[in-house]
């Protein structure tokens, strides 16, 4: 599946730069946004859409691996 332009999934409503961490479980990803919200997402593509959450360095809360901030622009 293509990626979305600014740092987007197509058929998710934020953008990679929004997201503090997130947890799944079969193909429901539960979200926690920046702002303190929680949304849930059930991509077509499970797999594509949980690579395009590491290629973005989002905190996965399931795994003991320490957050990487990404390179300030």
């Amino acid at each position: 599946m293509r990626m979305g332009t600014n740092n987007t999934y197509p058929g998710f409503g934020h953008p990679a730069s929004e997201l503090s961490a997130f947890t799944n479980t079969l193909d429901v990803f539960i979200i926690s946004l920046k702002d303190g919200a929680i949304v849930q997402f059930t991509p077509e593509d499970t797999h594509g859409f949980l690579s395009w959450l590491q290629k973005n360095s989002v905190r996965n809360i399931n795994t003991d691996e320490p957050y990487k901030q990404p390179p300030r622009r």
